[in-house]
């Protein structure tokens, strides 16, 4: 799903799809406090397992508790923003990979008979993408924001892939693949443009070391005329 360009750089429409996005997760924190016999943690992930598979679609959106909640809000608020600097469809390529990869890597070799829940995997491919976007595009902002992202979850990335009970690495691992995915398929693709090395020069070769320069400058340059003749479109 991709919006229009009016609507990809609007500032009103991308603060607004991060407030649907987050108040999402929030409206079912809610009515899963209220209706606690609804036992929305249920319907997470569950590996290998046909009732599982649409937990890929609405895991994230369904949290633990409030502190699970309020640990995956912040930190997708903040990337999710950063991401939205280059545009709303950007944010929505990345989250579609995303919840894909994380959520299909997750179903296939999550640990057997476990429930996976919440944004984390979101918020790990928004981390991997804002880390290897600069790799691809090599521009200064996105090396500035690599450098940024670096240092805030460097070290949260690291404990937070390693298998853990309680811990849904899997869905931290493929979340964080599913950004470089994104990455790769959103700036893989585009090259820095070669620099102009001025004009071409024209070479001029002597066929008889005694001729003199002056006709086979006046050789040459005739030639080169003629070829631009040749090259010009008839008149209409």
């Amino acid at each position: 799903m991709l919006f229009a360009p009016e609507h990809d750089r609007s500032i009103a429409w991308r603060a607004g799809a991060l407030t649907i996005l987050i108040g999402l997760m929030w409206l079912t924190a809610a009515v899963q406090s209220l209706l606690p016999a609804a036992r929305f943690s249920m319907h997470g992930i569950i590996p290998r397992s046909s009732s599982g598979i649409t937990g890929i679609l609405v895991a994230p959106f369904i949290h633990a508790d409030f502190q699970h909640l309020v640990s995956n809000t912040i930190p997708f608020a903040i990337l999710g923003a950063l991401i939205l600097l280059r545009g709303l469809n950007e944010l929505a390529i990345v989250f579609q990979i995303g919840i894909l990869v994380a959520g299909g890597g997750t179903w296939l070799f999550g640990a057997p008979r476990s429930h996976h829940i919440g944004a984390s995997g979101l918020v790990f491919a928004f981390t991997g993408f804002l880390l290897f976007r600069s790799v691809f595009d090599r521009r200064i902002s996105s090396a500035v924001i690599t450098l940024g992202v670096l240092v805030a979850y460097g070290g949260a990335i690291g404990l937070s892939i390693l298998p853990e009970e309680g811990i849904s690495w899997s869905g931290h691992a493929f979340g964080f693949i599913g950004g470089v995915l994104a990455a790769r398929f959103l700036y893989g693709g585009r090259r820095t443009a070669a620099r102009p090395t001025g004009p071409k020069k024209l070479h001029l070769v002597r066929r008889d070391p005694n001729e003199p320069r002056s006709e086979v400058i006046e050789e040459e340059v005739g030639r080169w005329i003629r070829d631009l003749e040749k090259k010009e479109p008839p008149p209409s």
